[in-house]
């Protein structure tokens, strides 16, 4: 009678991702299984409205459809080194393995937060764009506001340029500017 090795089920077992080719309908990884194993072009099933390519070294979950190690499925995709860690009961954090994060707090909102980098985080719906970027905030609609890092005002221009102080009741305003 040949025995299956210990902490090994012929319908599960864990996997460490090899290769991930994200360039089709179905997303397609490469893995070890058990010693000595290694399968290609095996389908991983990602969740609707989500979609992640985890980087090499991730470890997922592969099912043996039948029990049948030729047919099988991966299943999520995780990798230690990048996983956030501390997170409250209900709390979700979409992250990446660049330090990019957007965490749903509950309690808090959402911020969107970008740790590494000199990236711009951008706000996109529609006509409106909101972009931020090392201190300064520009909104973007039909007409465009840009707030500067060191918090004045310009209407009507997506860097503050040609725009002059608005004239105010007791004088030119030194925080908002417009463009004429």
């Amino acid at each position: 009678m040949m025995r299956a090795p210990r902490g090994y089920h012929p319908l599960a077992a864990l996997a460490e991702l090899t290769d991930v080719d994200d360039s089709g309908k179905q997303q397609l990884v490469s893995h070890y299984g058990l010693l000595g194993e290694k399968h290609s072009e095996v389908y991983r099933l990602q969740h609707f409205g989500f979609s992640s390519r985890p980087p090499k070294g991730s470890t997922s979950v592969v099912v043996s459809l039948g029990g049948e190690r030729s047919r099988s499925v991966i299943l999520g995709g995780e990798h230690d080194d990048y996983r956030p860690t501390g997170l409250e009961e209900g709390e979700s954090k979409l992250y990446d393995m660049h330090g990019n994060v957007i965490f749903m707090a509950g309690k808090t909102g959402i911020p969107v937060h970008v740790s590494k980098g000199d990236f711009d985080v951008t706000v996109d719906e529609d006509d409106a764009v909101i972009t931020t970027k090392k201190g300064k905030f520009r909104v973007s609609s039909k007409g465009d506001a840009f707030i500067a890092s060191e918090g004045k005002i310009y209407l009507g221009t997506k860097d503050g340029s040609g725009a002059v102080a608005v004239m105010t009741a007791s004088g030119p305003s030194s925080k908002v500017f417009a463009v004429v």
